[in-house]
């Protein structure tokens, strides 16, 4: 793995790579406030094994990329999607295998919508083409929203005081235990680490403020611009235990697009968990092979 610093207007971003930059690109971008690191090692180091050169960052206020101040300069999902932009540029790549989890798929929606050219193929994981039930607003789809359990759960937790290091981070892996759903197990063994981790790298404490307000301040709807669209290949795969964005969005989004193609796994909730990871790698790889 390399870890170099990219800049972008007045930030830097910080990327990891695997594998070899003459081969093809997969970008993997990550949800709100998460850090590229959330991106499963081994499922990174296949991909590279299997001949693709992969690429995970840091949004920006998130990990070692630089912070915003949003009040001063604030920004959307597609000013995130410009981010990425900047690091193909700077690795001289002209189409990359694009892959984004839950906010991150948002992001990959709005590449694919702006930056045509750039985008070889979508893969959506644990996310939707119509957020607004996230917004607590049903329309006419009815799509749902979060677990009122998982609403429920999270708000008492964040209603305790956090006032040590410890407090926090065993805070993050009770929310990511949340987000795993209730039918898989969550191994504490994998995801304390990576929390330990997070809050180690974490430069600032903006990121779910100001995600939250980037994602406010982008089309919550996005079927109908991807329905104008030349729609590159896309893959949908989702979690049939996901309490934070519901099934029901995956199977939305297979109809409204009916040129995807569609994964459900049973038990994975709204979690990278590795006990998914070989179907997950598997389900990638076969779509990146069939734009070649």
């Amino acid at each position: 793995m390399q870890e170099l610093f990219i800049p972008h207007r007045d930030l830097k971003l910080c990327v990891q790579t695997f594998g070899n930059a003459t081969d093809p690109a997969v970008v993997l971008i990550t949800g709100a406030a998460g850090q590229g690191i959330l991106w499963n090692q081994i499922l990174c180091k296949d991909l590279a094994k299997a001949g693709y050169f992969v690429i995970r960052f840091d949004h920006r206020d998130t990990g070692l990329s630089s912070g915003i101040d949003f009040d001063l300069s604030p920004y959307n999902l597609k000013d995130m999607a410009e981010d990425i932009l900047s690091i193909l540029d700077y690795f001289h790549i002209k189409k990359a295998h694009y892959v984004g989890m839950s906010m991150g798929g948002y992001i990959a929606q709005f590449a694919a919508i702006h930056f045509p050219k750039k985008v070889l193929t979508l893969s959506l994981l644990m996310t939707t083409i119509n957020s607004l039930a996230m917004r607590g607003v049903r329309g006419i789809h009815n799509l749902p929203g979060q677990d009122l359990r998982v609403v429920k759960q999270l708000s008492e937790m964040y209603q305790m005081p956090r006032s040590t290091l410890e407090d926090r981070i065993k805070t993050l892996v009770s929310t990511w235990e949340l987000f795993n759903g209730f039918k898989a197990e969550f191994s504490y063994d994998e995801w304390y680490p990576l929390a330990e981790e997070s809050y180690r790298r974490a430069k600032t404490k903006s990121a779910v403020r100001n995600h939250r307000l980037a994602v406010l301040n982008s089309p919550a709807d996005r079927t109908q611009m991807l329905k104008t669209i030349d729609l590159p290949p896309t893959l949908i795969i989702h979690g049939a235990a996901d309490p934070i964005i519901q099934v029901p969005h995956a199977h939305y989004g297979h109809k409204q697009l009916p040129q995807t193609k569609l994964l459900v796994i049973e038990k994975m909730g709204h979690l990278l968990s590795s006990v998914f990871i070989s179907e997950i790698e598997d389900a990638l790889l076969n779509h990146f092979s069939s734009s070649k």
